[in-house]
C-alpha cells in the first residue's frame, strides 16, 4: 500500500476544510430572471474576469459602499431636484414653444399675411401701376419730344450761326493769316536765314582759315625746331656727355671721400663703444 492511502497519513496531513475560516460560505440563492437579462449578466461577469476586475455576488458591478453610498446620496440630494426641475423646465418651454407658435403661426396666416398682401396690392395698383402708365405715356413721348427739339435747334444753330461763323473766321483771319506768312513773312525769313547761314559759314571758313591751319603750322613748326635744337642735343649730351662725367666724379667722391669717411665713421664708432665698455664696465 502507498503513503497516500496511510489513514496515519490521512489524520496528519490537514485537509482542505481544516481551517474553517477558509471554508467556503453558501451562497445565498440568486432570483430567477429572464434569459437575455442572465445572457448579459453571463456577459459581463466573462468580461470582468477576463479583465481581472473583482466581481460582486450580486451581478452588479460597484465600488466599494464607503464610496458609492455616498455618491447615491449626493445624487439623490442634488442632481435628482436639477434633473427634475430641467425636465420641468423642458416641457414647459415644449408647450410654450407649441402655443406660441400655433398663436404665431394662427396670426401670420390669418392675419399678416393677408394684411401684406393686401398693403402690397393696394401699393401697386395706387403707385406701380400709375408709375408706369405715367412713364410710359407721358415721360417716354415728353422726353422724345425734347430730344427731337433739342436736335432741331442744334440744327438751326449750326446753320444759322456756326457754319457763318466759322465761315467768317476762316475768311476774316485764316486765309488773310495764312496768306502773310506765306507770301510777305516766310519769304523775308527764308532769306534771313539763309544769309545767317551764310555769314556762319564765312565766320567758320575764316576761323580755319586764319587760326586753326596758322596754328596748326606753327606748332608742327614750334614741335620740330624743339626737337632738332633742344630735345636731340640735350639727350645727345645727357647721353655721351653728362652721363658718363657724372659716373666718373661719382667714383672720385666714393674714392676720395666716401670710402675715407665710413672709415673714419666706422673707427669712431668702435672707439665709441669701446669707451662706454670701459667707463661703463661691461
Amino acid at each position: 500500500m502507498s503513503s497516500a492511502d496511510d489513514p496515519a497519513d490521512r489524520t496528519s496531513t490537514p485537509g482542505p476544510y481544516a481551517d474553517l475560516s477558509r471554508a467556503p460560505r453558501p451562497q445565498p440563492p440568486r432570483p430567477h430572471s429572464n434569459r437575455p437579462h442572465a445572457d448579459r449578466a453571463g456577459a459581463d461577469r466573462a468580461g470582468a474576469d477576463r479583465a481581472g476586475a473583482p466581481r460582486p455576488s450580486g451581478g452588479e458591478y460597484a465600488g466599494p459602499a464607503w464610496i458609492v453610498v455616498p455618491l447615491r446620496a449626493v445624487a439623490f440630494v442634488i442632481v435628482l431636484p436639477f434633473r427634475l426641475l430641467y425636465d420641468l423646465i423642458r416641457v414647459i418651454g415644449k408647450g410654450l414653444g407649441w402655443v406660441l407658435g400655433g398663436i404665431w403661426n394662427a396670426l401670420y396666416r390669418w392675419v399678416l399675411a393677408p394684411v401684406g398682401r393686401a398693403v402690397a396690392t393696394t401699393l401697386h395698383y395706387l403707385l406701380v401701376v400709375p408709375a408706369r402708365w405715367i412713364y410710359r405715356a407721358l415721360l417716354t413721348p415728353l422726353g422724345h419730344a425734347i430730344v427731337a427739339v433739342l436736335k432741331w435747334i442744334g440744327w438751326l444753330l449750326d446753320l444759322v450761326l456756326l457754319k457763318p461763323l466759322v465761315w467768317l473766321l476762316n475768311v476774316l483771319v485764316v486765309i488773310p493769316a495764312v496768306w502773310l506768312w506765306k507770301y510777305v513773312l516766310y519769304p523775308p525769313l527764308v532769306w534771313i536765314g539763309k544769309g545767317f547761314r551764310a555769314l556762319g559759314r564765312g565766320i567758320a571758313w575764316m576761323w580755319n582759315v586764319l587760326v586753326v591751319t596758322p596754328w596748326g603750322y606753327a606748332a608742327r613748326f614750334l614741335k620740330w625746331t624743339w626737337r632738332v635744337f633742344v630735345a636731340t642735343p640735350c639727350s645727345w649730351l645727357w647721353r655721351n656727355v653728362l652721363s658718363p662725367v657724372g659716373r666718373a666724379v661719382g667714383a672720385v667722391l666714393n674714392v676720395v671721400v666716401g670710402i675715407p669717411y665710413r672709415a673714419v665713421r666706422q673707427a669712431l664708432r668702435d672707439v665709441r663703444l669701446s669707451l662706454r665698455r670701459m667707463f661703463r664696465g661691461v
